[in-house]
Formats: structure tokens, C-alpha cells, sequence
């Protein structure tokens, strides 16, 4: 309510309610006794009866973090529970074999791939110089003579092109590509320093030992450790050649032994190292990688340190006091995939406790439409809540983050909400930033511009997203299927043949469908012998009228549309559990799934506090967010509007980008998939639209 208090009982409020019971299941830390403020107000949902009592609605609900007291009997929540693990299919084990994802793998290999690694050969920055990544390899190994060139953490780049490389050759066999890597990888070798120390920076033109580790929070060692360590992973995994995993392990052995308690005690300023240990720990089962994660982890705030870093690198306080997510979004996407890992394997109550605190405090009021994070007012990352000025910063990277994060997070609790997220950051703030053509790039992520092309790297000084979607793109089929002992859960629909390893009895999964242009999916289910167990089909939020797992946007009308769901045609009730419908029964092969999530078009919009979007709509369709572009509509931008009247439809339209699905009003507004924009020229784009009210 926004009138004088005097006049409340006449005036008619504006509502946004909380479902008191989906805040509690969403967000399992909330507890009354934690609340430190709530405002509350009374209305009714029909404007007609506003005037005088009816429903209470709560908002604004702040929660502060309480330690539970030593040796307390209290009974507190169990936020880490085993029974609700579920280990993801990797990407190895599923072929992805048509539609958009298929489509952006090719792109990926053929046009992607080698664009980068010709970047990292050789690129010519707008003021002159010159970004020959690999020399500075072929430098430090005293193959060639010169300065260091480029930025400092360059060598990062590198190391996720090597990842993507492995992961495509672990979908693709190329013993071309694969005997170029070799090469690089030699370089990477040579230039390693005898005791494992590798960082070209301090390595060209001369080693300067006395430079390393003095400047943790800026320099940037640690987080080109970090991704060395992951590319080292995925290239064992794909060729089970072992020369930089072996470089990898002397480099992760010597910041073992440099950092822990009584020895240095700095924290990385850019996260990355803690969740690369993770992943060498379990490669190796080498306790010590983990130990040194979350040391990591446990030195941020703390107050016995000589210096801390702030809030732009999640500094502040300790990570368990942590519940608002602050800094820059990347750092701190890749330091809560890290804790993630942690809290699964050593069952830390605190870590989680804080996790699920941040993850509420950002998809409820810091996470565009599209997945993104990281707003404008903050340099490269978070603001305050409900910030969402849509000349945003959603970088790429930060999307790619929050995505794994959600991915991690599905797995330590089997919901589905998690995979909602990673679904629509994918497919619209990550698939957004990459050309059609494959070759053009974007570090940005807004939902407005006046008119901007997507630059050739090296068109930024700073390269990490070209590198990162290349990683990405080509081990998507991981994020599709997950399992526990006697059930498979299907988390993206994409036409795909995985292989879930169900014990003693795996089970192929064959997936046909044309999404997200089309709710029709088909799973051909062929176990290796008949046998009973469960298969969980994920119903997204948006097809159960949530655009997003939390209360920051909501659709304007609900959607009676049903979901259909049948197993040898034999229709199926659709009842849905933490976001799945459950199907157990004994399988046999050639046994068929039929799911129909109906796509009709969505308006959106955004919390009355978002006050960015305020009085503005946006239009979904399925799983896609869309966007007006000047392209398609020779209206001035400032004549935009969208009245709630005006009749939308959707058309397929073969010939666009590959086979798209468009959408026009009956005045002529033409809306295209958000991804897509900036593919035809340069001009105004606009994802939230002026709403014209119609009554």
C-alpha cells in the first residue's frame, strides 16, 4: 500500500504475496526465531474487495545467521542429507543428437574452438599490442625470446580453451586437434618451474621468484592454478594421457605445502583454486587437495589476518556468516561451487546453512529473468537487493558460475528448482553472448541497449568469457541426467542417448524432442535387463505458472493449460513432488515416455521493489525469455509499448537462425528469442517492454 495511511481502508492495495509454506520448502534455513523484521499487510487478491480486510501478505522477511550453542540437545535441521544425494551422468556418457544444444556443439568445435586457439596464437589488441598467449608458454620454457604480453592472468584463458578442447575430443575424437594440444601442453610443461610453479607472468622474460605469492588477492596465480587443474582433469579423462596432470599435481602438491595453518594464511582474491582441488581430489582421493580447499574457504574474514579483501571478493565476514551475495558474482559463483563440494563430502551442516541462505537472498532479489546476475552499481557483480536496472553487468562468466553452482546444488538435494535455474541461464544469459556465427562475443549480458556487435576477441582487454563458453557448450549433455541407487531423474530435455549406470543394471535413455521450441518429449527407456526402479521427469517451474523458484517475478494470468504424461500411450496423472512426477514400475526395453509440456505465451513481471521494472512486461515462451529488436520493428524504441489486450502468436520460422520460434502481436510486434539478438546489425534491443494496463 502506497497511499496515506489514513485513507488505507478506501484505497486499494498492491499486493505480492509469499507463500508462507514454498518460502519455508524453498529456503530450508528460514526459522520464525531468526527473523529480525516483516512487514505485513491486508488485502484481498480481487482489487474489487480491496477496501477492508481478507488475506494477509507478508514481504520484506529478513533472517539473520544464529549459531546453534555449543553442546545445545535443540533439535536444528539436517540441511545436508545423504539419502538426497544424486550423482550427475557426465557429459561423456550422453550424446547429444539434435536441436539447439546439438547446433551449438558444432558451432562449438568448428568455428569456436579454432577461433580461440588462433586468439591465443596470435591477436592484435585496438592500441597495438600484441596477445600471444601460447608465446608466453614458448618464453617461459626458453623456446623463444621476448616481454610477457598481455594481462597478467592470460594464462588462465589457455587452460579452459584445454578443458573445452578435451571435452570436445571426448564427444569428437580429432587426433588433429588432439596432437595440437600435445604441443601445447608441452609448452605448459617446459615452462613449469622445478618446484611446480607455473605462472608465465612472473616466469617472462626471467623468473622472478621473489614476486610470487606477494600479491594473492590481485595477481591472480591461484586462479590460473585453479583452471590448469580442472584442464589437466578433463584431458586425463578424455585421452588418459597424464603429462599436464602430472603438471597440475606438482603444482597443486607446492600450494599445499605453502598454504595451510602456521604456514601462509592468504586467501585467493579470485576464487577458482578451491573448486579445482575438488575436482583433483576426486580424480586422486588425495585428502590433502580437499584439506587446502577448505582452508581456502575458512580463511575468508577472517579478522586474525593482516589484510582483507572486502566485500568484492566475498572477504567480509566468514563464509558460514555469509547470506547476502555481495562482490563480484564470478569470484563468488565459483567460490559456492567449491563449498557446495565441500558440504557433500564432509557433511557440513554450517556450509550449507549458508549456501541455501545466499542462494534465496539471489534468486530472490538479485537474478535477472534471464538467469544473469551481477547488476549495475556493482563493479562486475552484485548490488543491493532488487537492483536490477536492466543496463546491466551479467557477464557471461558469472552466469556460467551461478549455473554450476545450481547444478552442484541439485545434487547435494535432488530438487528440481536448482535445474529450472541452470535451464534458463543456459539457454538465455550464456547462449546470449555468442554469435550465431560462433566467432563473435559478448562479456555483457544486458536486457537493454541502444545498439552494440559483438567483438572478435581480442575486442576486450579481458577474454575469460570466449574461453569459458567453449568449455561449457561442449560437456552440456552433463547437466541432463542425474541418479541415485534405483532412480533416474531427468533434469534437461535435450534429444540426447545417455547412459545412466543404475547398479547392475544400466539403463539407456533415447530422448527425442524439438525443445524448447516444442513441449513435446519422447524417452525411449532400454535398461540392460528388465527391472524396477524410478524415473523423475522434472515439470518445470514455468510449465506450474513460477518463472523462477522464489518471488521476484511471477506471470501476470495463470495458465490452465494440462500437462499430459503417458507410458505406452497409457496416460498418466501428472502429480508432481519437489518439482518431478514420479514414475516407479518395472521397465523393460522399448518402453516409451510421452511428455507434453503445453508452451503458451507467458507475460511477466518483476517485484513491485524491482523499481527498474516497474510498470514494464516482459514476454516468455516456454523456457525463453524474448526481446523486441530494431530489426524487426521500425517503431521508435521510446514508442514501445505492449498493451495486456494485444494478441500474441507463435510462429516457427524454418529459416531463422537455423529454425527459431518468433512472436507476433496484431499490431505488428515483432519479439525473437533473447539469445539471438545482435545478429543482424547494430540497434536498440529491449527485453522489458512498456505495459499498457487494460481493464
Amino acid at each position: 500500500y502506497e497511499g496515506d495511511p489514513a485513507n488505507s481502508r478506501k484505497s486499494i492495495w498492491t499486493c505480492w504475496d509469499i507463500d508462507l509454506r514454498r518460502l519455508v520448502e524453498n529456503n530450508p534455513t528460514f526459522r520464525l526465531d531468526h527473523v529480525k523484521k516483516m512487514s505485513l499487510g491486508i488485502g484481498h487478491r480481487d482489487r474489487a474487495k480491496a477496501a477492508g480486510g481478507g488475506a494477509i501478505y507478508f514481504d520484506d522477511v529478513s533472517i539473520e545467521y544464529k549459531q546453534q550453542p555449543a553442546g545445545s540437545t535443540e533439535p536444528w535441521p539436517s540441511y545436508v542429507q545423504p539419502k538426497r544425494f544424486v550423482s550427475a551422468v557426465p557429459f561423456q556418457k550422453v550424446a547429444v543428437t539434435g536441436g539447439i544444444w546439438r547446433e551449438r556443439m558444432d558451432v562449438n568445435r568448428t568455428v569456436s574452438l579454432p577461433h580461440v586457439w588462433g586468439r591465443c596464437e596470435y591477436s592484435k589488441k585496438a592500441n597495438g599490442d600484441d596477445s600471444r598467449r601460447l608465446d608466453n608458454f614458448r618464453k617461459a620454457a626458453g623456446e623463444i625470446e621476448g616481454e610477457f604480453t598481455g594481462i597478467y592472468f592470460n594464462d588462465s584463458d589457455v587452460y579452459k580453451i584445454l578443458e573445452g578442447t578435451a571435452n570436445s575430443l571426448a564427444n569428437h575424437p580429432d587426433p588433429e586437434l588432439e596432437a595440437y594440444t600435445d604441443k601445447v601442453i608441452d609448452w605448459i610443461a617446459a615452462a613449469q618451474w622445478d618446484d611446480g610453479y607455473v605462472f608465465t607472468f612472473y616466469s617472462v622474460p626471467k623468473k622472478r621468484p621473489e614476486a610470487r605469492w606477494a600479491n594473492i588477492g590481485g595477481q591472480h596465480e591461484l586462479y590460473c592454478a585453479g583452471h590448469l587443474t580442472e584442464a589437466a582433469v578433463a584431458y586425463h579423462q578424455a585421452t588418459g594421457k597424464r603429462k599436464l596432470l602430472d603438471v597440475a599435481i606438482r603444482f597443486a602438491d607446492l600450494i599445499c605445502d605453502t598454504f595451510a595453518p602456521g604456514k601462509r594464511t592468504d586467501a585467493p582474491g579470485h576464487q577458482e583454486i578451491e573448486l579445482a582441488l575438488m575436482k583433483l581430489y576426486r580424480l586422486t582421493g588425495n585428502q590433502r587437495y580437499m584439506d587446502t580447499a577448505r582452508f581456502f574457504v575458512d580463511q575468508r574474514g577472517r579478522t586474525d589476518r593482516s589484510r582483507l579483501y572486502g566485500t568484492y571478493s566475498q572477504d567480509h565476514i566468514p563464509f558460514v556468516q555469509q547470506e547476502k551475495g555481495v562482490g563480484h558474482s564470478v569470484r563468488a559463483g565459483y567460490l559456492y561451487c567449491a563449498a557446495t563440494d565441500i558440504a557433500m563430502l564432509s557433511h557440513d551442516e554450517s556450509y550449507a546453512n549458508s549456501l541455501l541462505r545466499l542462494w534465496d537472498n539471489i534468486v530472490s532479489t538479485k537474478t535477472y529473468l534471464t538467469g544473469g546476475i551481477g547488476q549495475p552499481g556493482g563493479p562486475e557483480g552484485f548490488a543491493g537487493d532488487y537492483e536490477l536496472g536492466n543496463n546491466c553487468y551479467a557477464e557471461t562468466c558469472s552466469g556460467i558460475a551461478f549455473a554450476m553452482w545450481n547444478h552442484r546444488l541439485h545434487q547435494m538435494t535432488g530438487e528440481s528448482k536448482y535445474a529450472d535455474l541452470v535451464e534458463r541461464t543456459f539457454l538465455n544469459n550464456m547462449l546470449s553472448s555468442l554469435s550465431a556465427e560462433g566467432d563473435g562475443h559478448y562479456y555483457t549480458n544486458p536486457l537493454t541497449t541502444g545498439g552494440r556487435e559483438r567483438w572478435h576477441w581480442p575486442g576486450h582487454d579481458c577474454a575469460c568469457c570466449p574461453s569459458n563458453l567453449v568449455r561449457v557448450i561442449s560437456s552440456i549433455g552433463g547437466y541432463a541426467y542425474s541418479h541415485n541407487d534405483d532412480v533416474i531423474l531427468v533434469n534437461q530435455y535435450l534429444s540426447s542417448k545417455g547412459t545412466v549406470p543404475l547398479p547392475g543394471n544400466p539403463v539407456t535413455l533415447i530422448q527425442m524432442t524439438r525443445y524448447p521450441w516444442d513441449g513435446a518429449i519422447a524417452i525411449e527407456v532400454r535398461p540392460e535387463a528388465p527391472g524396477t526402479f524410478e524415473i523423475k521427469l522434472r515439470i518445470p517451474g514455468w510449465a506450474q505458472n513460477h518463472p523462477m523458484p522464489s518471488n521476484l517475478y511471477k506471470y501476470v494470468e495463470t495458465s490452465d493449460d494440462k500437462i499430459t504424461l503417458s507410458v505406452n500411450d497409457a496416460p498418466m496423472d501428472v502429480k508432481t513432488k519437489k518439482g518431478y512426477v514420479e514414475i516407479r514400475r518395472e521397465w523393460k526395453a522399448g518402453d516409451t515416455i510421452r511428455l507434453n509440456l503445453p508452451m503458451p505465451i507467458r507475460r511477466v513481471v518483476a517485484h513491485p521493489r524491482a523499481v527498474a521494472d516497474k510498470g514494464l512486461i516482459a514476454i516468455e515462451r516456454g523456457p525463453v525469455v524474448y526481446c523486441a529488436e530494431f530489426k524487426d520493428n521500425s517503431v521508435d524504441v521510446s514508442q514501445l509499448t505492449l498493451p495486456d489486450n494485444a494478441k500474441l502468436n507463435a510462429t516457427f520460422e524454418e529459416g531463422f537462425f537455423g529454425g527459431t520460434v518468433t512472436l507476433t502481436s496484431d499490431s505488428g510486434l515483432k519479439l525473437i528469442p533473447y539469445y539471438l539478438y545482435s545478429n543482424r546489425g547494430n540497434g536498440w534491443m529491449r527485453v522489458w517492454l512498456p505495459r499498457e494496463e487494460t481493464r
